[in-house]
């Protein structure tokens, strides 16, 4: 399950943080997944997404930044700077007049997830 954290220091509105909050899980899903790896299948409900304000004493060159953690597999190797790309052009509307950049980080790491019904 990626995990995406979307870092601002400048002033989000609240239908930017909406906006990204719908469209960042469907371009994750979109451009992370490889049709033919059965394990580098997503869906954007498979996406979380996080949003964290920056203090201001951050040293930053941008007031944006989008960090996808997502599963390292070899496959993604080979797409994760056009999957960047990629979901920065998705996302670049919502940010306009903003300074942006997305950030990939494929993780050698475990996941296990608990669901419980509500």
């Amino acid at each position: 399950m990626p995990l995406v954290t979307v870092y601002y220091w400048r002033t989000l509105s609240p239908l930017q943080m909406a906006l990204l909050g719908q469209k960042i899980p469907v371009a994750v899903a979109n451009h992370l997944t490889i049709d033919q790896v059965r394990e580098a299948w997503l869906i954007p409900d498979d996406i979380e997404v996080l949003f964290q304000k920056g203090d201001p004493r951050d040293v930053r060159h941008s007031d944006i930044a989008i960090r996808v953690e997502a599963m390292h597999l070899r496959h993604r190797e080979k797409i994760v700077n056009d999957a960047a790309k990629e979901i920065g052009e998705d996302v670049d509307q919502i940010l306009e007049g903003l300074t942006f950049f997305v950030w990939i980080v494929l993780a050698h790491a475990g996941y296990y997830e608990q669901r419980r019904e509500q």
